[in-house]
């Protein structure tokens, strides 16, 4: 219980030490809305476990009086904290600022840094591509290198985009890959 009520006082002083940015409150919702479930459960689970169960009994109606009356912090809530994740923001560089990015591709730290830069900055051609496919502009290609000179073909982006674009795509494959290890090795 007290380490739940420490959790949520640490988020709400790191939250007025660094200004009370406006796009902190999902991150801190969350996180008080999480702090204060687990304490929840973990009164609940002294209660129940106290061998006196009349003074158990009338502790969680003192603690409880309306019954357990937080919950886990619900998916549009997510939605929004990695909506916020998923762009460049200053939430985002103040998060990442003590983390450590390697400089190069032998780096996973650089690798997944490196595909979300490059997909970022090629978020207009990703969507001009999925919109002509959406209109029939283009046909689909399981090949999406095919699907890119098309797309340049058709004037949808330029070749330099379709560069990029093809570039960002590889970094975001790359980054996705899970090392493999032959059976043996175990």
């Amino acid at each position: 219980m007290l380490s739940n009520l420490y959790l949520a006082t640490a988020v709400l002083k790191y939250y007025s030490d660094n200004g009370s940015n406006r796009e902190d409150l999902p991150y801190v919702d969350w996180n008080i809305q999480l702090a204060m479930y687990n304490c929840q459960i973990a009164f609940s689970e002294f209660f129940e476990n106290l061998p006196n169960k009349p003074i158990a009994w009338l502790l969680k109606l003192v603690v409880f009086p309306y019954g357990r009356r937080y919950k886990l912090p619900n998916d549009a809530l997510e939605q929004i904290m990695v909506k916020t994740m998923f762009s460049d923001s200053p939430l985002r560089d103040r998060i990442s600022e003590p983390m450590y990015i390697g400089k190069d591709a032998s780096d996973p730290s650089f690798i997944i840094e490196d595909a979300f830069t490059k997909l970022q900055a090629t978020k207009a051609t990703r969507d001009a591509i999925r919109q002509a496919l959406k209109d029939g502009d283009l046909t689909d290609s399981s090949d999406l290198s095919v699907l890119v000179k098309a797309a340049v073909k058709k004037k949808v982006c330029s070749k330099s985009e379709a560069d990029a674009y093809l570039a960002a795509e590889a970094a975001r494959d790359l980054a996705i890959q899970v090392d493999d290890f032959p059976a043996d090795q175990f």
